[in-house]
């Protein structure tokens, strides 16, 4: 684009163009390294071009630098700031909740193979084990019916056909998520 000048020290960033060009070359080197023979020196240089390439990285701190100093970036910096300060207690809010979660589930998966294998009951849901067959369906389910991917209606009468007090437990323990841990954590 600026020619020789695009080398030039006086031109901006030139110890950057410098690089770029360094890391062109090896990698052309490289390529024609591999198309060579396998055995030959060249081989064994495009090896050492490979460890050099991860110094590019070092491009990325430029940039990096770069959103440090921009102010249209101080909003994006303070979001940032605040997911790295929360990331224990987030951590540790999710090992609650999947703790919470993995019991309810067990106790549900229970309550539908107890259910299912009476023979009064097995008119009661279609889609009860599709939905509670075992613990990781009951935790699929659990999981879509906090989130909002299914309505927690649907699993709950079904869970509640098949015995009424493991539908208590399945909307006491979902409206639990949703209002306080979820609540909490947000």
């Amino acid at each position: 684009a600026n020619g020789w000048r695009f080398f030039s020290p006086f031109a901006v960033g030139w110890s950057w163009n410098w690089l770029d060009t360094f890391f062109v070359l090896g990698g052309l080197f490289e390529l024609a390294a591999l198309v060579g023979e396998r055995d030959s020196d060249l081989a064994t240089f495009a090896g050492a071009v490979r460890v050099a390439r991860l110094v590019r990285v070092i491009r990325i701190v430029r940039v990096m630098r770069w959103v440090k100093t921009a102010p249209c970036f101080q909003t994006l910096r303070l979001m940032l700031t605040a997911i790295c300060s929360a990331g224990a207690a987030i951590m540790w809010s999710m090992l609650l909740l999947c703790s919470l979660l993995f019991i309810v589930a067990c106790l549900l998966t229970q309550g539908a193979t107890d259910g299912l294998m009476s023979t009064a009951s097995t008119w009661a849901c279609a889609d009860a084990e599709d939905m509670f067959g075992s613990v990781p369906r009951t935790l699929l389910t659990l999981f879509l019916s906090i989130t909002g991917g299914i309505s927690y209606i649907e699993p709950m009468q079904c869970i509640g056909a098949l015995d009424p007090v493991y539908g208590g437990i399945f909307l006491v323990s979902v409206s639990f998520c949703i209002i306080a841990m979820l609540n909490i954590v947000n």
